[in-house]
């Protein structure tokens, strides 16, 4: 996001030679005020001329004469006046924050947002209150500081995982590493992955926030943005909508505070057991709801079914339990949503000697609980001796499983061609994630249906039927099946997978 360039508040103290104020770039900052801190504060008239190169300021007064909220930093010109000077203004009541080089400011601080050693602490120490551990820094805010590993961070930093975003890594160095787990380039690349926290801690406008907030609502639990005194967004507060908000929670921190918001929590969990057929069910676990897919022109198996709303039912012929699939994208809203087949179900270890070989069905409870570590919970990989598309060749032929390919490719060049790669990788590989059986966050969903049926429904658009018999005429729906593994490639997320419970399915 665009953001203008936000002119810091500066004293100057030590200034004994108006040519020093030739450092200053008005594009970075204001000079409040000018002093001298030797024996005693010596007033003198500062007459320099505006240019490019140099800022005009005409105010001389010592810190403590001016008002609390006017400035943002104390800047010594060197590190002898720091060090004779700063202290003595700590002893004043100026909090040691406030207090900088030259230096310090000109590498850590200059064009970007205020920053103090004691914040990072303050967000830190909040964060392992609250049980926050995953944090995206979308602003590289612990970047700037100090602390070099998460065991800095808190007693108990281990635990923290810290990802951030950086477009320009040429100031990040290896050591930040043992900080980060990962820095990526983009934040679309992280736009699906899930966070307990998002930290902005770059000044933004009212407007600004409120923008970013809805960009990362669906990715994190809470967030936290950095409000510095006097600046635009704490003087105009950002109007959330607090019908989405569970708590609003202002921090003090050395020259303003962290603004926490936590949102309401959501634990609506739907998984849709996909049937085509009449069968008897085991007893379900709370929040597991049956589908017809391809109701639309079949014999009724009274339950509710694909042909409502938005949907794609009359395709369920050539493209399998997907037509399911669209339905739950098009004409659901869900925190959580997955997909199971009447035989077959995703599940959970438990001790042996119980019912299913030790497994039993993922519930809501396991579902929530692995989604606060991954973003995608996915069936135990397919691995086989053949390629994957030998194998489907084995299924229906290698006349259909051809015409098939060439259908999806098609229209995967048009609409999603940068996948094709994948896609080849996929067929040439010898293991993907089967049945279209998953579990993740609704807006995780539904990115993915949203990118397969964009070429999907093309492909089956152009699909001559008439060429195709029996389970050929299936072919698009086990490509499709196949999509995900193809579509994962290309996602950070990351994954977890369980092994399959199969149950008999005759009758």
């Amino acid at each position: 996001m665009s953001m203008e360039t936000h002119r810091m508040r500066l004293v100057i103290a030590g200034i004994s030679d108006a040519a020093d104020l030739c450092r200053w770039n008005p594009q970075y900052e204001e000079l409040v005020a000018v002093t001298d801190l030797r024996e005693e504060y010596q007033r003198f008239e500062v007459e320099v001329t505006e240019g490019e190169d140099c800022l005009f300021c005409g105010k001389v007064a010592a810190p403590e004469d001016l008002p609390e909220d006017s400035f943002d930093y104390v800047v010594f010109p060197d590190l002898a006046l720091y060090y004779h000077g700063g202290q003595a203004l700590v002893e004043k009541g100026f909090l040691a924050g406030q207090i900088v080089t030259y230096g310090y400011y000109a590498r850590y601080l200059r064009g970007r947002s205020f920053y103090a050693l004691r914040n990072e602490w303050e967000l830190a120490e909040h964060c392992a209150k609250s049980g926050m551990r995953r944090i995206l820094d979308f602003d590289l805010f612990f970047q700037r500081g100090q602390i070099y590993t998460k065991s800095g961070l808190q007693e108990k930093g281990e635990n923290f995982c810290i990802e951030g975003i950086a477009a320009d890594r040429s100031d990040i160095g290896p050591m930040l590493h043992n900080l980060y787990d990962s820095i990526w380039e983009r934040a679309k690349d992280v736009r699906l992955r899930h966070y307990d926290l998002v930290v902005f801690s770059d000044e933004r406008s009212a407007q600004e926030c409120m923008q970013l907030w809805q960009e990362v609502f669906d990715q994190a639990d809470a967030w936290a943005f950095f409000l510095r005194k006097g600046s635009a967004a704490w003087r105009d507060f950002p109007a959330f909508p607090l019908e989405e908000l569970a708590q609003v929670e202002c921090v003090p921190c050395v020259n303003g505070a962290w603004l926490m918001l936590r949102k309401r929590a959501d634990a609506d969990f739907a998984c849709y057991v996909v049937q085509h057929k009449k069968c008897r069910l085991p007893v379900l676990p709370q929040g597991y709801r049956s589908i017809h897919a391809g109701k639309q022109g079949a014999e009724s198996l009274g339950i509710p079914g694909d042909d409502t709303g938005e949907e794609i039912s009359r395709w369920n012929p050539f493209l399998n339990e997907l037509t399911a699939m669209y339905w739950i994208w098009k004409n659901t809203r869900h925190a959580y949503a997955g997909m199971a087949h009447y035989h077959r179900f995703l599940a959970v270890r438990v001790s042996e000697g119980k019912s299913g070989n030790g497994l039993r069905m993922a519930d809501a409870a396991d579902v929530r609980e692995l989604l606060g570590a991954y973003d995608i919970i996915v069936g135990e990989e397919w691995v086989k001796a053949w390629p994957n598309e030998a194998l489907l060749m084995h299924d229906v032929g290698a006349d259909a499983a051809a015409y098939g390919r060439k259908l999806i490719l098609d229209a995967m060049k048009e609409y999603q061609p940068e996948y094709v790669e994948a896609f080849h990788a996929m067929s040439a590989g010898q293991g993907f994630f089967r049945c279209n059986m998953f579990f993740a966050r609704k807006f995780v969903f539904d990115a993915y249906c949203e990118w397969l049926f964009s070429f999907l429904l093309p492909a089956v658009e152009h699909m001559d039927a008439e060429k195709l018999h029996g389970k050929e005429r299936r072919v698009l729906g086990f490509w499709g099946e196949r999509m995900l593994t193809v579509w994962l490639l290309r996602q950070n997320l990351r994954i977890k997978e369980l092994p399959f419970l199969e149950l008999p399915h005759e009758g």
